[in-house]
C-alpha cells in the first residue's frame, strides 16, 4: 500500500462510509484506519459526501501506522445513558462481598416470566464519572509525562466504564463461551449503578481449592480447560483481561467454571492486529507475569544485547535494577555488547496465559510458585536460575510429585519470556486438557 501504484479499481459511491467498505473488501485494510484523499492535497481524511472536482475519480489512500504504544484506556468505556432500576423488580436476599468501588449482592430479579437470581455488582455514580478524567494513554500516565495528569501510585487502575462496556459487548454475541460470565442488564438509581448479571451459586474457586474441594489432575484439567476456553474468547476478540486469578473464577450451581471482573481489562490489538504495549502493574501480584513490572524509567542503559538479536528488535532481557522486561533495542545494538534500549511495556494476551498458568499451578499443587516474579522474591530467582524445566524442580524440591501431563503445560505457560509463551488458543490443544474433556 505504500509503493505508490493503484491498489484497487472502485465502483463509484457519494459516501465515503461506502468508499471506505469497498477498500477493506477489495484491499484488506481495516475502515478505522483509512485515510483517503485526493492527489496533491493534503493527507486529511474526506468527509461526507465525496465531492470530485472536476469529475475526477481518482483518490490516493494511506493507510495509518498504530503505535503499539500508544494505547486508549477508554477505549471500551460505556458512554450511554443508564435506564432507572425497574421499581420493585429486585428484592434483596444477601451481600455476597464488598468490593473496592461498591458491593456484590445476591437478589431475586422478579420478571413477567418469572423470577431468577441474580448478582447485583452496585458502582458509585461518583466513582465513574471520576473514571472520565483520568489519562487514557498508559504509557503517559506510566512514566507521569504529563504533570497535569499524573496518576498516584496507590490509586485504583479499575475502570467501571470500561467493565460495563466489555459485559455489554459480550452479552450481545450470540456465541458467548459459558465459561464467561453474562450481563443480564445495567441500570441506575439516584447514587448508583446496578451491574445486573448471572449468579454463579458454587461461589469463588479460590476456596474451594484452599478447602481441598478440587481433587486430583483430572479436575484440575477440567477447570484448566474451562478458564482457557474464557481467556481464548476474550483474546480472540481482542479483550485482554489483565487479572485472571482463582479470586476472579466463579462456579454456577452446576459446577461451570466462569470468568468475572472486567475493571483492568483493556484492547489488546488494533484493528489491523498489531499488539498494543501497556505499561501498569495491574492485577494481584502472585498472579502477575515478569514483564509486568515495567520499570518507571522510558530508556535503560547498561543492557547487554542478547545473543542473535538484531537492532530494532523486541527482547525479554534481565535490567540492571533486576527486573526482567521487554525492550526495544536500538539500531546500533550488537549483540554482547552493552547498550541503551527503550522500555517497550508488555503485551496482554502472553500476561494473561501467565496468570492463567499460576492458577492452573495452584489447582495442581495447591501453593504458589512465589509472590511476584523479580528477583526480590527468592523463590522466583531460584526458579529464573534452574532454566526450562523450574517448574519439574520447584515440583520435586517441595517434595511433592510431578503431575506429567499438566507440568508439561505449566512449563510453556509460565515461560518467563512471553514470545515463548503459546496462546490461551493452543494451550486448549493440550493433551492433559483432552484427557479431562467430559468431567
Amino acid at each position: 500500500m505504500s509503493s505508490g501504484e493503484p491498489a484497487c479499481t472502485l465502483a463509484a459511491c457519494e459516501l465515503v462510509a461506502g468508499l471506505k467498505a469497498q477498500i477493506r473488501e477489495r484491499t484488506g485494510v481495516p475502515v478505522e484506519e483509512q485515510h483517503l484523499f485526493f492527489p496533491g492535497q493534503r493527507a486529511v481524511p474526506l468527509r461526507e459526501p465525496v465531492r470530485f472536482p472536476g469529475g475526477a475519480a481518482t483518490l490516493c489512500l494511506v493507510r495509518s501506522s498504530v503505535d503499539p504504544c500508544k494505547t486508549d484506556l477508554g477505549h471500551f468505556r460505556f458512554l450511554g445513558a443508564f435506564s432507572p432500576v425497574p421499581s420493585g423488580d429486585f428484592l434483596k436476599v444477601s451481600t455476597l462481598y464488598k468490593g473496592t468501588h461498591g458491593k456484590v449482592q445476591h437478589h431475586m430479579w422478579c420478571k413477567p416470566e418469572g423470577n431468577i437470581q441474580v448478582a447485583v455488582k452496585k458502582i458509585a455514580a461518583v466513582r465513574l464519572r471520576s473514571v472520565l478524567d483520568t489519562e487514557t494513554d498508559e504509557r503517559v500516565s506510566h512514566f507521569r509525562l504529563d504533570s497535569s495528569k499524573r496518576i498516584a501510585d496507590d490509586e485504583d487502575y479499575e475502570d467501571p466504564l470500561a467493565e460495563i462496556g466489555i459485559l455489554s459487548y459480550l452479552s450481545r454475541q450470540s456465541d458467548l463461551s459459558s465459561n464467561l460470565v453474562r450481563m443480564l442488564g445495567v441500570f441506575s438509581d439516584t447514587t448508583c449503578v446496578w451491574v445486573v448479571m448471572e449468579l454463579a451459586e458454587g461461589g469463588e474457586l479460590f476456596p474451594a481449592i484452599s478447602s481441598g474441594r478440587v481433587h486430583g489432575e483430572r479436575q484440575a484439567g477440567r477447570y484448566t480447560r474451562e478458564m482457557l476456553d474464557a481467556v481464548a474468547y476474550l483474546h480472540k476478540h481482542h479483550i485482554g483481561h489483565r487479572d485472571v486469578s482463582l479470586e476472579n473464577a466463579v462456579l454456577t450451581k452446576a459446577g461451570v467454571l466462569q470468568i468475572i471482573d472486567f475493571g483492568m481489562s483493556v484492547r489488546s490489538h488494533s484493528f489491523s492486529g498489531v499488539p498494543f504495549r501497556y505499561f501498569r502493574r495491574v492485577g494481584k501480584e502472585c498472579y502477575r507475569a515478569p514483564e509486568c513490572y515495567v520499570p518507571d524509567v522510558e530508556e535503560v542503559v547498561n543492557v547487554v544485547c542478547p545473543a542473535k538479536a538484531l537492532p530494532g528488535d523486541v527482547r525479554m532481557v534481565r535490567l540492571p535494577c533486576d527486573l526482567l522486561a521487554e525492550v526495544r533495542l536500538p539500531d546500533t545494538a550488537h549483540p554482547g555488547e552493552a547498550c541503551t534500549c527503550e522500555v517497550w511495556g508488555y503485551a496482554v494476551q502472553p500476561a494473561d496465559v501467565f496468570a492463567v498458568g499460576v492458577c492452573v499451578f495452584s489447582m495442581c499443587y495447591r501453593c504458589l510458585l512465589f509472590k511476584q516474579a523479580t528477583f526480590a522474591d527468592p523463590y522466583f530467582a531460584w526458579i529464573h536460575a534452574q532454566g526450562e524445566s523450574s517448574i519439574a524442580e520447584a515440583i520435586r524440591s517441595w517434595g511433592m510429585e510431578p503431575f506429567a501431563l499438566a507440568t508439561s503445560l505449566l512449563e510453556q505457560m509460565l515461560c518467563l519470556d512471553p514470545a515463548r509463551r503459546p496462546s490461551a488458543a493452543e494451550c486448549l490443544t493440550h493433551p492433559w486438557l483432552a484427557e479431562s474433556n467430559g468431567l
